[in-house]
């Protein structure tokens, strides 16, 4: 089990990478779909 301490840590380092990384990742991550999408059709 994880100290209560080092859990608040991570949720709060996961919550920050999530920030940095949500609207480029979005945009990546929808371009790909379509990508493969268009590619199926």
């Amino acid at each position: 089990m994880l100290s209560e301490n080092s859990r608040e840590i991570i949720k709060t380092m996961s919550i920050a990478l999530d920030a940095l990384s949500a609207e480029p990742f979005k945009a990546r991550y929808i371009t790909g779909l379509g990508k493969i999408y268009m590619r199926n059709t």
